[in-house]
């Protein structure tokens, strides 16, 4: 008889330890099948975001080796009749501001500084495009050592720091931005800092999809974002390895 409790004993231990290694290994299993999802959720979203800027760098260049010199064209045409007709006309001004949008659009769209002079040169030339003729001033610090960063890194930069100025300026109301770059021992960082009226970061639930699609770039590039806002002061800090 106690051979058979012990024998009882052994393999209740030994179903024991066969159960919790099936346990172990189902979790081991749901692990590898969240990492590959996730990856493929993230290997999807990097397809989806180079198929926009594929697209949006065809508009852009549409805008401005097409529409562009056409509008030129007319505004040439209009003027050789105003002149010749004597009448006035704002035909002319309306020519003027069409072809302003159709050159921010497309720069919008394909940002060439961006590809010929860096991240920071861009941003400075955005920000001026942005606050021309506003009542908001956007100051820029630059990093004063030189450095490459890839060029897919720089574009997702380009438009990380283009969403959060946007949204400081259409929905936190602010009059400055203040923007300052640094890299420090292959980590480049980027402070940005708005004097709007801020938003609750505890209420993640109600992030807007910009917020969310500049949290997804930063993982995107390695990156690393945090956030703190109250009224008068919201700040975003990037750190992305270089």
């Amino acid at each position: 008889m106690p051979d058979n409790l012990q024998n009882l004993e052994l393999v209740c231990i030994g179903f024991s330890i066969i159960l919790v290694a099936i346990f172990i290994t189902l979790i081991a299993i749901m692990l590898i099948f969240q990492k590959k999802i996730i990856l493929s959720r993230n290997n999807a979203f990097i397809q989806i975001l180079k198929a926009q800027e594929d697209e949006k760098q065809r508009i852009g260049k549409d805008l401005h080796d097409q529409v562009g010199p056409l509008l030129s064209n007319l505004k040439l045409q209009v003027n050789s009749l105003i002149y010749e007709t004597g009448i006035e006309s704002d035909a002319e001004k309306l020519i003027d501001m069409s072809i302003d949008h159709i050159r921010s659009a497309s720069y919008d769209l394909m940002p060439n500084v961006l590809y010929r002079h860096g991240l920071e040169a861009a941003i400075e030339d955005f920000c001026e495009m942005a606050t021309r003729g506003q009542r908001f001033k956007i100051k820029l610090q630059l990093s004063e050592n030189a450095f490459e960063i890839e060029q897919n890194i720089s574009l997702q930069l380009y438009r990380i720091i283009q969403e959060i100025i946007n949204n400081a300026l259409k929905h936190s109301e602010a009059t400055l931005i203040l923007i300052t770059f640094i890299c420090h021992n292959n980590i480049y960082k980027i402070e940005i800092i708005d004097n709007g009226r801020g938003f609750n970061t505890n209420e993640n639930i109600h992030l807007g999809i910009g917020l969310k699609n500049i949290k997804y770039r930063v993982e995107l590039i390695n990156g690393k974002i945090n956030y703190t806002s109250k009224p008068g002061a919201t700040r975003y800090i990037l750190n992305i390895p270089l």
